[in-house]
């Protein structure tokens, strides 16, 4: 006795889509895991930022405007005493000069009580360096 042939198709048909939303739910899973290692880095990335700004902060003075190539410049040297917090090496940068995300997107930076925060727009994080050793 033989399958009829519509059934045969419907259980091949069955088949083939368990198939598609195996692979989607496994690509869905490789974007989640992308992104949250994409978020971790930059919340590191903004952490050393932060307390370098801190350090800057402390040393130098407060970096006005917030604008973040000026940011880049004043922590990588070109500042009024020459000094270097970070090498220019070690940060990712954007055509412009900007210190950028791992999205590509420059960071942004603001100060809250006193204290620098740099943030990434495009994946959500946010580091405030409260450290309290530099203060306000």
């Amino acid at each position: 006795m033989s399958i009829p042939l519509d059934k045969q198709l419907k259980w091949v048909l069955v088949i083939v889509i368990s198939f598609i939303v195996v692979l989607a739910t496994m690509d869905w899973m490789k974007y989640i895991s992308h992104y949250e290692n994409m978020r971790k880095i930059s919340q590191s990335e903004e952490g050393v930022l932060a307390a370098n700004l801190s350090v800057y902060k402390k040393e130098i003075g407060v970096i006005t405007p917030l604008n973040n190539r000026l940011i880049v410049d004043a922590i990588t040297g070109k500042n009024a005493k020459n000094k270097v917090f970070i090498k220019r090496n070690e940060l990712r940068l954007n055509s412009h000069g900007e210190v950028i995300d791992p999205t590509g997107q420059p960071y942004i930076f603001s100060y809250s009580e006193g204290y620098p925060v740099v943030s990434s727009k495009s994946l959500g994080t946010s580091i405030r360096d409260v450290t309290g050793y530099y203060g306000n």
